[in-house]
């Protein structure tokens, strides 16, 4: 048995007078296989296995509200979508985030505060020549957001305006680290002030452009400071940068 996304196996057991058709969009592009709509059978569970967890799901009751469900949107993804013709991108992204028909409905989309791994160049929002600092981010800029990601999110929330949007860094600039290089390396404490009015100005900027940011988060994988970029940043960092400077 294949899997694509699940990393072990349960059952799922709907309550009988409640039970619906689950379908799900499937993309296996080694097997030819790109947004295949698949509907799931019920599971039932087989006693005679009683290592395998069961979930019992009663939709008549609610706890938490789920606020959406979508993907990472990378400057690497934005890319390749601006690429494509004006005809495919739109019938993509219609297919992606409109909520008629058979469109997927995404409602929740996290992007890059600054590059990703997956972007095609390492940049922040404010680079600048090594040994120079600009405490008051009077350089800070997001154009180079303007060529790819800005386009593509604009797009995106004229098809679906109520659509929700994450940001998260993979590295601040890198004369507020302790290497001064883009992989790895730790927040400066002397710059948690100056950081976090980067996390201001970037959603500043990005409101002037039309995308509203819902939430943010302080770092991506901040316990994995191979990737480039990347930041290590330990819990007792995060909770001091979080509680003093944001």
């Amino acid at each position: 048995m294949s899997k694509y996304f699940l990393s072990g196996l349960m059952f799922v057991h709907l309550i009988p007078a409640l039970s619906a058709q689950v379908r799900t969009h499937v993309t296996h592009p080694a097997a030819g296989i790109f947004l295949q709509l698949s509907e799931i059978q019920e599971a039932v569970p087989n006693p005679a296995n009683e290592t395998l967890p069961i979930i019992f799901i009663d939709p008549a009751k609610t706890y938490q509200q789920m606020d959406g469900f979508g993907f990472t949107l990378t400057g690497g993804s934005a890319q390749l979508i601006n690429r494509m013709s004006s005809e495919k991108r739109a019938a993509l992204l219609e297919e992606l985030f409109g909520t008629k028909g058979e469109q997927i409905g995404i409602s929740y989309l996290r992007i890059s505060i600054g590059a990703s791994d997956l972007s095609d160049q390492v940049f922040s929002y404010c680079d600048l020549p090594e040994g120079q600092t600009d405490v008051e981010l009077e350089t800070f800029s997001i154009e180079p957001e303007r060529k790819d990601l800005i386009p593509v999110l604009k797009a995106i929330l004229k098809i679906n305006p109520d659509i929700k949007i994450m940001g998260s860094p993979w590295s601040p600039p890198v004369w507020m680290k302790t290497n001064g290089k883009s992989v790895g390396g730790s927040l400066k404490p002397v710059f948690y002030g100056a950081y976090a009015r980067y996390f201001v100005k970037y959603i500043q900027a990005m409101q002037r452009e039309g995308i509203p940011i819902d939430a943010i988060t302080v770092q991506n994988e901040p316990l994995h400071p191979g990737n480039n970029p990347s930041l290590l940043m330990q819990p007792h960092e995060q909770a001091e940068f979080i509680k003093k400077h944001l």
